[in-house]
């Protein structure tokens, strides 16, 4: 089986590299779609194999998959501005970011001090913060950007945990 899985993800990694070639002549749902006929349909061959296999030969395979979800992104600018924030500490990532990303809904939504419904926004960035041996430290930052009928006059959160920020625009990349 070793074999096999050795055989599968350097198969995989070869057509990977003959997909980058088409990034720039292909849509992004287009470029999906020939990954997964090409690179993840033969990972998914059989893989009831896989089971109970040694971690070792997971992670090849697991890699794959990363590789092939690093080819298929799509690069989007977006206008600066004011952006309503919100940032977390001492949380692990998924708590805070669901607390903040609710925050946030609720804001947009009404909880503000004009009780205004602005609608969804785009973008909505999540920010992590790396700590000094590289790994992810207890902080999360989430912005949405505010609707341009409200970039004047923002409303006002009613909830203290959420900011109003200035920003200049971005570049985001979007898997």
């Amino acid at each position: 089986m070793e074999a096999q899985v050795a055989a599968t993800a350097k198969s995989a990694f070869c057509h990977l590299q003959l997909i980058k070639q088409l990034v720039s002549f292909l849509e992004l749902n287009d470029l999906a779609t020939v990954i997964h006929t090409v690179v993840t349909s033969r990972l998914d061959y059989c893989n009831a194999l896989y089971l109970g296999l040694p971690l070792a030969h997971i992670r090849k395979l697991q890699l794959v998959q990363n590789a092939a979800d690093d080819v298929a992104y799509e690069e989007r600018e977006y206008d600066g501005g004011k952006f309503a924030t919100v940032e977390l500490t001492g949380k692990p990532f998924d708590e805070a970011l669901r607390e903040a990303v609710l925050k946030l809904l609720k804001y947009v939504g009404g909880s503000n001090d004009q009780g205004a419904g602005m609608g969804m926004m785009a973008p909505v960035c999540t920010t992590v913060f790396p700590g000094q041996d590289g790994s992810l430290q207890q902080k999360v930052k989430v912005l949405l950007r505010i609707p341009s009928q409200f970039q004047a006059s923002p409303p006002l959160p009613s909830d203290e945990g959420i900011q109003i920020e200035e920003r200049e625009g971005m570049t985001v990349y979007s898997m």
